[in-house]
């Protein structure tokens, strides 16, 4: 078992099995899937869809941990993983992280671990895009989970993926563009399967 320093190990919790297995479930016919804000290969949501063979791209922006899916998946021809954070805007952003590496957050986002004593401390400085540039209209599954900062995926969908997860809450903290998703997905004629862990499942009615 691989440990990073900060103490987070590569064992996921039971709700990670559970997301990756529902994301197949309802979409299996998915031809492109794509998952922002990884962490290692065990807690990958979209899995799955690489084994099948289907057309997956990985968004990570902590270097150390896009080493470590480029391991295990960057000689497979149908995953493409981009080494970079989604934002608003193109360029380079700063990101905080409560240890030395696990999840990282955006400047001015409102990220889980500072509702649960693990406020960044570290910096770390990564190249950004916006979600658009990567999207190319033909998503199925998109699995959303970058510590407060999923909006800045969802207000730039080309695609209307056939299913969403998206973090929303966890523990005593709540994703502070919470309004601006769920109206999203209401205009665009989503339904609220269900909630996996801090992650709320959509699908496309």
């Amino acid at each position: 078992m691989v440990t990073f320093q900060g103490g987070r190990d590569t064992n996921p919790p039971p709700n990670h099995d559970k997301a990756r297995q529902k994301l197949w479930e309802l979409c299996p016919d998915a031809q492109h899937a794509v998952e922002v804000g990884v962490w290692l290969p065990a807690f990958c949501h979209v899995s799955k869809f690489i084994d099948a063979g289907v057309r997956v791209q990985l968004v990570e922006p902590q270097p150390e941990v896009a080493k470590e899916l480029d391991k295990k998946w960057g000689h497979l021809d149908n995953v493409t993983i981009h080494r970079v954070a989604v934002a608003a805007e193109a360029g380079e952003v700063t990101m905080f992280r409560p240890h030395p590496l696990p999840t990282a957050h955006l400047q001015g986002s409102d990220p889980p671990s500072k509702h649960e004593g693990r406020d960044g401390v570290h910096r770390i400085t990564v190249p950004a895009i916006t979600f658009d540039t990567i999207d190319d209209g033909t998503i199925d599954v998109l699995s959303c989970d970058t510590e407060g900062s999923d909006w800045h995926v969802i207000s730039k969908l080309k695609s209307r993926p056939t299913v969403i997860a998206v973090e929303m809450h966890h523990s005593r903290w709540r994703n502070k563009h919470h309004d601006e998703i769920i109206r999203w997905m209401e205009d665009n004629s989503y339904l609220n399967y269900g909630v996996i862990g801090g992650d709320d499942i959509y699908v496309k009615a």
